[in-house]
């Protein structure tokens, strides 16, 4: 048990940013954390933002996090990149 919770989740955060295209490749988002990476095409249908929660759900499910949106909180950082956390 550690801060009075019984289930902290993953104490980790995940940090989503821009891929631009190249000639290989489309654009897509990637999202990292200590447990591990994906990378995302882009969707073309949603924002920027919408993109960016995306592809930390999909870490969150990929490496066997809690990927129910109402669990995570996220914002952008300052270079333009997306934060996510944890948070229930």
């Amino acid at each position: 048990m550690r801060h009075g919770y019984s289930n902290p989740g993953p104490v980790q955060a995940i940090i989503v940013k821009y891929n631009p295209p190249t000639n290989h490749r489309g654009s897509g988002v990637t999202a990292k954390a200590q447990a591990g990476s994906i990378r995302v095409a882009w969707d073309y249908e949603i924002d920027d933002y919408s993109n960016c929660w995306m592809a930390a759900m999909a870490l969150a499910k990929k490496v066997g996090w809690d990927a129910n949106p109402s669990s995570w909180r996220g914002g952008r950082l300052p270079d333009g990149s997306c934060a996510f956390v944890f948070a229930d």
